[in-house]
């Protein structure tokens, strides 16, 4: 039952007082404690106004219990904390006197108390966590306060209960059977739950939050109110981000809030949301999702709707950085901002991509539609292409290649991209795909050339010196599979002193070692080799040789200088080995 309905309800349970122990239950979080607040608030009743509120956690016996009720009795004013003070010191004397006079005023406490019944008599009392209460506090016990102030005082009494937070079932069933008159369960929907978290947490993004919480079904008002705040330091309170960007961060965020915060039903792991890619799902790559899960392919495919309900096509590193927020729980409002900032100047990329999803679902999912339907769609998409990346523009070609007539149009948007891609300025680019994605050869070889203009290979000398000195990285592992036994020879040949030293250690120290070097330096260390033997061949006589033969000998390779049997081979051998 919604929250509306339930308070109209509520409200004529408390106006009958033949209902004299009323029971509202609901989930934690659901409202309830907001909802008694607004009836009280709201009632012209003098007993719904001036009742009694009181929270059981901890509880451990009756006499705690009353003492809180007194406490709360005390009227909510400036003095209250003195008053409170003055009746419990009252209290406590009151006991330390009757167990002075007589040893068997030690079993009677409740002595200490007997304005309590004065003060709760034709009183509405308000009971709240009760299923938090300590374990020695038994429900008998609970249930024999109810009956007495019931019973003897005419007091009415409200138990507010968390129903899925009640243990025993056993002893709820046995409350609800003995002591309660009637009992309303509170069902708060999600946009009233939205609702009542933003009265008290304000957020300039609201709507969005509104609507990514009522697609989470997220109903639990506290967890709501965490969302909001998580939203609100997460974006700063940022007033340049527009519809179309909040529509992109604002749903990943609050799912991911709603996962920390446990507030969805057998949701989704952190892990899924971030590994979630919608082309390659739509492409039918579901392995790759259920190999990335955990989870059976059942609640895989429920939690991929939720994903496509909220528009959340994929996860980059804002993503990444909402999971190290809620994680650390530490501010990290530079580098939140570094992303939004970035999101904001690529406004048209992030059009650009839609556009690009939009096609791909016509392709893929509205087979009703002609070839030339289809193409006019390519067209159209064709225009957007300079706004996105390589991979997008190789994938693209290739689809609109494949309807009829479509190899023009694919060939001409790539031939726009490339002329944009050539013609823009850039300090630095990689080309680094971790998931292996297609390109076509005309991006591959722009990527290849525009990372060699700006990354230029070092020669084989500089190289190898660099890797001698563990400041090596891919344009040295390039250089050296580049090599060749005469590029090697060249080098050997060009160094002298110190650079000579370091270039012929660290190429004999790496040749044992060279199939663990493959992936990185191909053929080099045989290319070494081999170069070394044809400066000893030419020349056995000249002390570069000599230094060589020397080096291997050291190192206990000098067999390898000695492959060809003797006599030598003639002269024109050797240069065609080259």
């Amino acid at each position: 039952m919604s929250l509306a309905l339930t308070k109209s309800n509520f409200e004529q349970l408390i106006d009958d007082r033949n209902n004299t122990v009323i029971a509202l239950s609901g989930r934690w979080g659901s409202g309830k404690s907001h909802m008694w607040r607004q009836v009280q608030k709201e009632s012209t009743n003098d007993k719904v106004t001036n009742s009694l509120y009181v929270s059981l956690f901890g509880v451990k016996d009756i006499l705690q219990l009353k003492l809180r009720i007194i406490q709360s009795a005390i009227p909510d004013s400036k003095s209250a904390p003195i008053v409170r003070d003055i009746a419990t010191g009252a209290i406590r004397q009151v006991m330390k006197f009757a167990k002075g006079f007589h040893p068997a005023f030690s079993a009677l406490d409740e002595l200490a108390l007997l304005a309590v019944p004065a003060i709760l008599r034709n009183r509405i009392i308000v009971m709240d966590d009760i299923e938090r209460k300590h374990a020695d506090f038994s429900i008998e016990e609970v249930m024999g306060f109810i009956d007495e102030f019931t019973q003897i005082h005419g007091s009415r009494i409200l138990l507010i209960l968390n129903s899925d937070q009640l243990g025993d079932k056993e002893m709820w069933d046995k409350l609800r059977e003995k002591v309660i008159d009637h009992e309303i369960a509170l069902t708060t929907t999600p946009t009233e739950a939205f609702d009542i978290a933003v009265a008290s947490e304000l957020s300039p993004y609201a709507d969005h939050i509104r609507s990514a919480v009522e697609v989470c079904e997220i109903a639990n008002i506290r967890i709501v109110k965490k969302i909001i705040r998580a939203v609100n330091r997460l974006l700063n309170h940022r007033s340049d981000l527009d519809d179309h960007l909040l529509r992109r961060v604002v749903p990943s965020t609050v799912l991911m809030c709603a996962i920390h915060y446990r507030g969805l039903e057998d949701g989704p792991s952190l892990e899924f949301v971030l590994g979630f890619n919608s082309v390659l799902h739509d492409l039918g790559e579901r392995e790759r999702l259920q190999e990335a899960s955990e989870n059976s392919a059942p609640e895989a495919e429920r939690w991929v709707k939720l994903l496509r309900a909220l528009n959340i096509v994929g996860c980059d590193e804002y993503e990444h950085m909402v999971a190290a927020f809620l994680q650390s729980g530490l501010r990290i409002d530079h580098e939140v901002n570094v992303i939004l900032d970035r999101y904001v100047s690529e406004k048209d990329a992030m059009s650009s991509q839609e556009r690009v999803r939009y096609f791909y679902d016509l392709v893929l999912w509205h087979p009703a539609l002609s070839d030339q339907e289809l193409l006019a769609e390519a067209q159209i998409v064709a225009k957007y292409v300079n706004m996105v990346d390589g991979y997008t523009v190789s994938n693209l070609h290739t689809t609109i290649s494949d309807l009829p007539g479509g190899e023009l149009i694919a060939d001409a948007m790539l031939s726009e991209w490339l002329s944009a891609f050539n013609q823009a300025e850039r300090a630095q680019f990689r080309h680094d795909d971790a998931f292996d994605r297609p390109l076509h050869p005309a991006v591959l070889a722009t990527y290849l050339s525009t990372e060699r203009r700006l990354h230029p290979i070092p020669s084989l000398v500089d190289a190898c010196l660099r890797i001698a000195s563990d400041q090596w990285g891919e344009e040295e592992s390039e250089a050296l599979r580049a090599s060749t036994p005469e590029s090697y020879k060249q080098a050997i040949e060009s160094l002298a002193g110190e650079n000579l030293k370091i270039f012929m250690r660290k190429n004999i120290a790496l040749y044992p070692r060279r199939l663990g070097y493959e992936t990185d330096f191909g053929d080099a260390m045989d290319n070494f080799v081999t170069a070394c033997r044809l400066i000893c061949y030419e020349n056995e006589a000249s002390r570069l040789s000599r230094l060589i033969r020397k080096l291997f000998i050291n190192a206990k390779i000098s067999s390898l200088l000695d492959v060809y049997d003797w006599p030598r081979p003639l002269q024109e051998d050797v240069a065609g080995s080259t």
